[in-house]
């Protein structure tokens, strides 16, 4: 019998910086393929003109909302089925796999046939304007008819990283930002007998992609060259199994619609000021999606570490881990950081050359940059919670951040600077929010204590 093992990496022992890197590595290369596979379409879209750019980046919250949901069912699979493999009971992990496709499918349709239904509704909510609306209908509705292809491919490459393959869920994003690049310009701008379809184009790209990218692991899987057995025949429901799944991926999934809650809350906010503000603050989440993919890259190999150490008691590795990784996070967002504040319009036309979006873009940019170095610390601590299984604690700073600093904030600082005081009011609770994060670690911490004592207390016994 075939009993799950990390083949690469010994997660308890070693310098912890080389084990970090080579179980963020996979990960980084994945995450960066991901965020390359959003940006294309901004690029290109982007020369169609401020109300195109608009129109994507009020689709965008909505499109992240359907991944968030995607990635809390994925990290639920993630952790159960990689546990009881490790237990060496693979039917109970072959159990869990079938679960999660089945409740992929299901999820993914529901969210097709409302999405389809309240689209334009809801853009109307968003504050789309009669320019954008019909473009932004038109770009998420082709999306919205592939949600099922993505919640799978998510949810499958999830299945397959429990069992330690990265290297397929890798290839996948590759092929998909790869053909995205490629179809791109095609459908957006025509070619041969496929006529200029403009938003629509970039969204049947985009869409096609994601196909290809489905097939690709959903091939590897029939193929059996998994150790599970996810054959649906003689399927039955489990609710305990479905329950279980959510228990541990609702957290990740709230936290990442809180965020784009929070985004939908200030894209209504600009909608004062114009699409072009809406689509320069688009353009600039983009940009920083990509210069952060590093760090959340080692935080998907940070957070396994912390919970394997943890689960060993291994308080002294556990802390230098964190530590470590938090003086990584900090100094690489502050380079960051600095590079975005001395030439922010050269990182804005990687998107676009609109002198407006610029304009705005590199006012932001200059505003923000300066918490990008609390951002890095706040990042590790948060994801620190959820290596040690306190997910609710790691929500509650972002949902802190999100809505009780940042709204309020946003504001009462636009009466005072207007668009400008959006920006403001956006870095003061970023830099607010490292208090919350480390009064709750310093918590944390003291509950770590009691337990080693206790569990010193009983050795000696």
């Amino acid at each position: 019998m075939k009993i799950y093992q990390n083949r690469n990496v010994d997660m308890g022992s070693g310098k912890i910086l080389t084990t970090l890197l080579k179980v963020s590595i996979p990960a980084i290369i994945a995450m960066l393929f991901q965020t390359g596979f959003n940006i294309v379409d901004t690029i290109f879209v982007s020369r169609l003109g401020q109300e195109a750019i608009a129109a994507v980046s009020i689709a965008f919250p909505i499109q992240f909302m359907i991944i968030a949901l995607a990635n809390g069912t994925s990290m639920g699979l993630t952790a159960l089925i990689s546990k009881n493999l490790g237990m060496g009971d693979v039917d109970k992990a072959s159990q869990i796999g079938r679960q999660g496709i089945f409740i992929s499918c299901f999820v993914s349709l529901l969210i097709t046939a409302v999405g389809l239904v309240f689209i334009k509704d809801i853009f109307k909510l968003l504050g789309a304007s009669a320019q954008t609306l019909p473009l932004a209908t038109d770009y998420m509705t082709y999306i919205i008819i592939g949600t099922f292809f993505i919640f799978l491919n998510i949810s499958l490459s999830g299945i397959l990283r429990a069992e330690g393959d990265h290297v397929t869920p890798m290839n996948s994003m590759i092929i998909s930002t790869i053909i995205n690049i490629v179809l791109d310009p095609i459908f957006i701008f025509g070619f041969g007998f496929i006529p200029s379809l403009g938003v629509k184009g970039a969204a049947i790209a985009t869409l096609l992609a994601k196909v290809f990218s489905f097939f690709y692991v959903f091939y590897y899987i029939i193929k059996g060259k998994t150790q599970l057995n996810l054959s649906m025949s003689n399927f039955k429901i489990d609710m305990n199994h479905i329950v279980s799944i959510y228990r541990i991926g609702i957290p990740t999934s709230l936290g990442q619609l809180g965020m784009n809650v929070s985004a939908m809350i200030v894209n209504r906010i600009l909608a004062q000021y114009g699409d072009v503000t809406i689509g320069t603050l688009g353009i600039a989440n983009r940009l920083e999606s990509l210069a952060f993919m590093p760090i959340f890259g080692i935080m998907s190999g940070f957070i396994p570490m912390i919970g394997y150490n943890y689960g060993r008691k291994d308080y002294k590795r556990l802390k230098e881990t964190v530590l470590l990784t938090a003086k990584i996070s900090a100094v690489f967002m502050a380079i960051v950081g600095g590079l975005f504040t001395l030439y922010p319009t050269f990182f804005l036309r990687i998107f676009t050359d609109d002198a407006e979006i610029l304009r705005i873009g590199s006012s932001y940019l200059r505003i923000i940059t300066w918490t990008y170095f609390f951002i890095g610390i706040d990042i590790t601590l948060s994801c620190t919670f959820q290596g040690l299984g306190k997910g609710f604690y790691s929500m509650f700073c972002h949902f802190t951040r999100l809505f009780i600093l940042k709204i309020p904030a946003i504001l009462i600082f636009m009466k005072l600077y207007g668009l400008n005081g959006v920006w403001y009011g956006t870095a003061l609770s970023n830099s607010l929010t490292i208090i919350v994060s480390t009064s709750l670690m310093a918590y944390m911490v003291k509950q770590l204590r009691k337990e080693l004592s206790s569990n010193n207390m009983e050795a000696s016994i």
